[in-house]
């Protein structure tokens, strides 16, 4: 009895995660930038680096600042993209013109190496996860 309740746990478990990130993506499509910047975190822990990238492009062509950050790192860093500093630059210019200040950051000193988490940073309360 206790296996089939902690199997039956964990199988609710994932379907809830699963349920969430199909939220954050149906969300996404329909326009919400908050909502494409989760699906791309959740994208990366699945290690769907390209995916991510999508999303994370996808929040910044919304104007979510913290998605151009995000998007500027990957590219910087080149995870789910081919790396360069100088692709990255107008993503990180986006993300300082939208309240972002490592994205300020970055276009002051494009040798700064601060935070340089890929998803994650910036001022947004979502980007604290």
């Amino acid at each position: 009895m206790r296996k089939s309740f902690f199997f039956s746990a964990l199988i609710l478990l994932a379907a809830t995660g699963t349920h969430a990130q199909d939220v954050n993506t149906q969300s996404c499509e329909k326009g919400n930038g908050q909502a494409c910047y989760l699906a791309a975190i959740e994208m990366h822990k699945a290690k769907n680096f390209g995916r991510g990238a999508d999303l994370a492009q996808k929040a910044c062509d919304l104007n979510l600042g913290v998605g151009c950050l995000a998007l500027a790192n990957n590219v910087r860093l080149g995870i789910g993209v081919n790396p360069s500093l100088q692709a990255a630059m107008p993503f990180y210019q986006k993300a300082c013109e939208l309240g972002e200040p490592l994205g300020c950051s970055h276009v002051k000193d494009p040798g700064f190496e601060g935070h340089m988490g890929h998803l994650s940073g910036g001022k947004s309360e979502i980007s604290k996860h």
